[in-house]
Parts: structure tokens; sequence; C-alpha cells
């Protein structure tokens, strides 16, 4: 990761702190010289249903120091929600940013899901990890170095299924190989200086001193005291000699004699020729004589395996190399159709076979499906609350309040007596005594007079200028245009009821010559084809009504008279078929016949089996097929059921039908293949789907799922209600 620059701030001292953050707050908080990459996964269970729950990430580390941003970081773990379709996303720190210490941390991931616990792995998070990040689904554990295991790669070259037969054999009790087994030698060495069997030379055996007697021999040279007898014989040369030496090998002076000046070798000469004899690769031709003994002993003795796949030595051998898919390959598939959003095309079909069709009402007050509206759902006053205490006033046949629920006391005043007294602060107020039941009306105190203006009315004597808005009281009694306009013959005028002139009127004189279109008005008359033709007997008429009979006959006889079948055509779609150009509106159910017919059914109540493993028709989860056909089927089967007993199924279908199907785990069958599905146990309940091509003979009759106990058990194993099965006619 690159390093960015970071400032730390002097603390009351003057000296530099270092910063210490957590990491949990590492979004907004983190170094900028941190990397980060994305993790990610989803997570649903074997309904398809998405995971709910937390993915939570803690380092290996207590705490990791970033000398470059000067910062110390603490190891908060890191919490991850997954969302409403079970995914999350996350970036976190690289494990093997090397701004950071230590280096190559590791992240533990916990998965914890409302409906049960899920794994607790290691991982490593490098930072060049390409895009999108890392996936918890396909992700390679770490594997903690206490706990790694070394298992055999190869043996003798081979991998796989090894067969060491007529490969090896055993020793014999003395730890050779038995004479009988060893392959004949036509020809080779039959002794070794007169040795057979497991030979072993020695020095002496070859003629050769033992080894470092060569070295001994030269140390014990080179410290004699006169191995040539040089110093005897210049001892003798010298003995009786009384005079001065006058030179010394012709020389005279300081002498300094060297090897060539007395006709020996330089100092070192013996030691190196040692020394050139060790190194020799092959001095004596040792080597040499051993491979030609050796390439004459395996002459003619054949090796079973010389190559692997062109590979010779320690060979290891991959997928690739035998021409397999990765292991793993199969499942990511898998996996991968699973999640495809409309791998089979089955969603697409269908949104094409009901793309256009609408419906007249498709919510009410917000609501869908069977509505059932309150009074207070649509702003009205419920018939309990009429008449009753604290309600409201019911309306008699007058359309006024009920007189038994007038009550003046209601605005606190009291009614009058016709006689009486003068009352008192409860009863009606006469003479100067002032009612506490009423302090004022419309803010108003004192002798009120109330005009239409102050109770929001409006005044008769105003004949309606005291409108808030004429044009708005204009628009609420319906009124148009024409209501604000003079009555005259100029442009922006109406015209008089009695106007002679009004524009686009038929006129009279003109016996309908001046209409627009002749053919519309015939049509808005109600006019047929007969209305255009003469009266007569020939070809084109029509029969007058005292006609012959011949013509009546005639009349009666044509396919279409009067042009009403072909009028009907144009405008009905036939019972036998046809084209809808235009959009097609079903407000109750539809029902089709043939190509495109979608059938289903849903189980509305659980069924169980107990203790039998005897395949046993489903009591709903069946449909109808026709003979000759072709259909799409599909299955959810929700069921329960103890850790013995499973489930298994397969399909009864009609004679000479054929029923192929595939599950979401990649595993397929015909309609008498026998399939297992684990169940979860307790009242857990779990599901399978089924996808299937079904293509029916002459037959028709019923395709039917049956299902049992894949083993006895007398935990009840429950196909659960919502289960469904839906098949589509193709062909």
């Amino acid at each position: 990761m690159a390093a960015v620059g970071y400032t730390s701030s002097p603390n009351e001292d003057g000296a530099t702190a270092s910063a210490v953050v957590m990491l949990a707050d590492y979004i907004a908080g983190l170094p900028g010289n941190f990397s980060q990459v994305q993790v990610y996964g989803r997570y649903i269970d074997m309904a398809g249903l998405p995971m709910t729950g937390t993915v939570t990430f803690t380092a290996s580390q207590a705490y990791l120091v970033d000398e470059a941003a000067d910062v110390i970081i603490f190891a908060a773990p890191l919490v991850a929600t997954l969302d409403s379709t079970g995914y999350f996303e996350m970036m976190i720190p690289a494990t093997d940013d090397p701004d950071l210490m230590p280096e190559n941390f590791t992240w533990t991931v916990t998965e914890s899901f409302n409906r049960g616990s899920g794994r607790t792995f290691e991982i490593a998070v490098p930072q060049d990890t390409p895009e999108p990040g890392i996936n918890l689904v396909t992700v390679v554990p770490v594997v903690p170095a206490d706990e790694f295991a070394f298992t055999v790669t190869s043996v003798d070259g081979q991998t796989g299924d090894v067969s060491l037969i007529d490969t090896y054999v055993p020793l014999d009790e003395t730890g050779k190989i038995p004479a009988e087994v060893l392959p004949p030698i036509e020809t080779g060495v039959d002794s070794v200086n007169g040795q057979t069997g497991v030979v072993s030379l020695s020095a002496a055996d070859v003629g050769a001193d033992p080894e470092g007697s060569a070295n001994a021999t030269m140390v014990a040279h080179t410290s004699a005291a006169d191995p040539h007898g040089d110093r005897a014989y210049a001892d003798s040369l010298v003995a009786g000699i009384s005079s001065a030496v006058s030179s010394v090998n012709e020389q005279t002076g300081e002498v300094v004699l060297d090897a060539a000046d007395v006709g020996a070798d330089p100092a070192g000469t013996a030691a190196s020729a040692v020394s050139t004899h060790a190194a020799a690769v092959d001095p004596h031709g040792d080597r040499a004589y051993t491979d030609t003994k050796v390439s004459e002993a395996i002459a003619g003795v054949s090796f079973p395996v010389s190559s692997v796949n062109g590979e010779t030595g320690a060979v290891s051998l991959s997928a690739t190399d035998v021409g397999a898919e990765p292991a793993g390959a199969a499942a990511s598939a898998v996996t991968a159709h699973t999640e495809a959003l409309d791998p089979h095309g089955d969603r697409a079909y269908t949104d094409a076979q009901v793309s256009g069709i609408t419906f007249p009402v498709t919510s009410v007050n917000g609501e869908t499906g069977d509505v059932s509206l309150t009074a207070s759902e649509i702003g009205a006053v419920d018939n309990s609350q009429i008449n009753a205490a604290n309600g409201v006033a019911g309306l008699d046949s007058n359309g006024k309040i009920d007189g038994t629920r007038q009550t003046y006391a209601t605005f606190g005043i009291q009614p009058v007596a016709e006689t009486g007294s003068i009352g008192n602060a409860n009863t009606a107020a006469r003479g100067n005594h002032v009612h506490a039941g009423v302090t004022s009306v419309n803010g108003s105190q004192g002798v009120v007079t109330l005009t239409a203006a102050s109770i929001g009315g409006l005044a008769v004597s105003s004949n309606l200028s005291d409108l808030a808005s004429a044009s708005t009281a204009r628009t609420n009694l319906g009124l148009g245009d024409a209501a604000t306009k003079s009555v005259g013959t100029a442009l922006g005028t109406v015209a008089a009821g009695d106007d002679a002139r009004i524009t686009g009127a038929a006129q009279k004189a003109n016996n309908l010559s001046d209409l627009n279109s002749v053919s519309t008005a015939r049509t808005n008359l109600g006019l047929g084809g007969a209305a255009l033709l003469n009266v007569g007997t020939g070809s084109g008429d029509v029969a007058a009504g005292n006609a012959p009979a011949s013509a009546i006959s005639s009349h009666v006889a044509a396919a279409d008279p009067h042009g009403d079948r072909a009028y009907a055509d144009g405008k009905f779609l036939p019972l036998t078929g046809g084209t809808v150009s235009s959009n097609l509106t079903v407000s109750g159910n539809l029902t089709v016949s043939g190509v495109g017919k979608t059938m289903f059914v849903r189980k509305t109540s659980d069924e169980s089996v107990t203790s039998s493993t005897t395949l046993q028709n489903d009591a709903q989860l069946l449909l109808p097929v026709v003979a000759n056909a072709t259909y799409d089927l599909f299955l959810m089967c929700i069921f329960s059921g103890g850790t013995t007993g499973d489930i298994k199924f397969d399909w009864a279908v009609p004679s000479g039908t054929v029923l192929r199907w595939v599950d979401q785990t990649g595993s397929s069958g015909l309609n008498n293949t026998v399939d297992v599905y684990s169940a979860p146990g307790g009242t857990t309940q779990v599901g399978f789907q089924i996808w299937a091509t079904v293509v029916t003979s002459s037959t028709a009759g019923n395709v039917q799922f049956r299902w049992a106990q894949n083993a006895s058990d007398t935990n009840a194993t429950i196909v659960r209600a919502n289960s469904h099965l839906k098949m589509t006619r193709m062909a």
C-alpha cells in the first residue's frame, strides 16, 4: 500500500503522541495508507429463502502498528448484517499489508444466523485480490500451523488410485530381493573380483591403497628430516672444508637462492599435484568401469512405466493434466445455476404470457385481495355511532335532527318554561341575568348580533357578491364558459335560442344535404345495409312488403343479407380462435386450453407418514395431462422429519409418459428414479425444488407426486402446507 502524509498532534510537553484508533471505526478513521479489500457473500436456506443474521470479522492480532502513519490500531470486531436477500459486502483491511506490523495476520469469520449457527473459519485477505473481491462462497480457509496435516501426494510418481502390484516385491528374511523374482540376465557380471551376491569391495580387493593412505604418506614424507638424502649429500660435500664459501651456485655477495637455482620444484608443487589428483572426477577410471558394469546388468530389463502424461521423475498430476474439471467446478456451476435469476427462462416466459393483462381495479383504498372496507377507512361515521353517547345525531324523515336528540344543554342553554320563576344560574336568563353557560359567540361578548359574514355565510342582500371565488362557485355549479358570455352574433358571444344562424346547424331547406357525413348519419340512425338498396326482385334489391314469396325466400337464404354478420365478425373474437390486435382486459379468472395452459395446485394442509418406507400418492400434489402433449413442470416441496426417516420420492405418470427431472443440486432422473433428501430433525422445515419436462404418449391421466420415509422412523415425516406443483403445456 502506498504511504500517505500523516501529521500527529503534539501533547502537552511538546512531544508527538502516536494516535490510537479502533478497527471498528475503520471506515472513517483508518489511515490513508491502509489497503482494503471487499469481502462479500450470500446465504439462503434449503427452501431458497434468504438467511438473516450477521457475519463478524475478528483480527488474529490484538492490535496492529502502522509506523508510516504513526498509529496503533486495536482490533475490534467488524460486523456485517445480511440484507433482505441474504447478501452482504464489506471493505476490510488486507492481511499482508507491508506497512502493518505484525505482517500476515488473519481474519476469523463467524457466521451467526437467526435460524441456526453458521461456520467459524480463518481467511487471509491479500491486498492484490482482484475485483470484485473475496467471495465467502468460494474462499479457501487458512489452516492454522498447528493443524497442518501432511498427506502423500504421490507413490513412486503415481497419484490417484495407486496400485503397486507387479511393481514392488517383499524382501526375504535377510533383507534381500529373492533371486526367483528377479528377471533373467542373459549377459552381465557373474562375480566381482571372485565375489558374488551383495558384493562389498575394499581397497585391498582392487589392489588400491586404503582411503587416506596417499595423504598420510605425503604427510610422513614431508615431515621426514631428510627424505631424499639431500642434506646428507650436502654434508658430505662440505665436510673437511675449512675455508669460507666463496660463491653459491656461482653467486656471491648476499645470495638468495630459489628452487630453480638448486634444481628443485617450487614450494607447493607436490601438494597441488595431489589436490588435482583428488579433485579429478574419475582419476582411476573406477566410475566408468562401474557405469559399464551397471549398463550390462540392466540390459534387456524393461520398466513398466517410463512416464506419466509425458512427465518423468516425481510426477504430480493436476485435474487439467488428466483432462478433468478442477475440484468444485461442478458444484460451482450448479450453485451459479441455482442462484441465476431465471436460468430456464421460466420467469420471462410467464411474464410474456401475462403481459398486457390488466385489471379494472387493482386496489381499493390501498388494499388488495378480498377487500372489506370499514366506515373509518372511507372517512364515514359508523352506524354504531348514530344516536349513541358521544356519537352523532341521526336525522328524522324530514332531514332534521331527531327532536328527542335536541338538547339545549349541549350548548350551555336551558330552555325557558312558559311559566315559572325568573331562574337561577343553572336555568334560562331573564332580565339582566347572564347565563354562565355561554361566555362568547364567535369571539364576541355582550349583546351579540350575528351576521352572515360573522358565521362564514352569504348575505341574501349581497346577491352572491360576497363569494370568496365566483369562478370556483361556477365550477361547483357545473357551469361552462357560456355562463359568462353575452347573447349576440359577434365573436365571443353566444347565440339566442331563436337565432336561425347557429353555426354548424343543418338547415331544414337543405333536406340533410349539408351533413358532414351521410354514412355516419345512417349509422347514428341505426340504418343497416338495406337502407341503401332499392325495392325490387333483382340481385342487390330488397323485397317489397307485398313481394312474391320467392323474393322473401331468396332474402332469407342469403348468407348475410343485411351485413350483420360481417359487422359482428369485426367486433367480436370468434369462439374457435382468432387474433386480438389490441389490449385484452380480463376482470375474472382466465381459462386457457391447449398450448400455454398453466395448471397449479397448492397443498392446503400438512400430510404425514410414520414408520413406512412404501411410496404413497400425495393427497393433493397431482395434475391432469392430455395425450400427445409436452409440459413444463415445477415442484416446491416443503417438509420436516426425523434425521433417521428423511424423505424419498418418485412420480406416477400415465402409460407411455416420460418425465425427466433435475433438482437444485444438479441431481436428475426419470419418473421412476427414487431420490432422497435429508430431514433436519424436529419441527424445522426445509425444502427442495424439482424442474421437469413431461412428454405424454397416447394415454391421458394424472402426473402424481409420490413420497415416503427413506428409513422407517417413529418420528413422522411431514410434507407441509403451501408445497405446490405447477405445469405449463408447451406443445
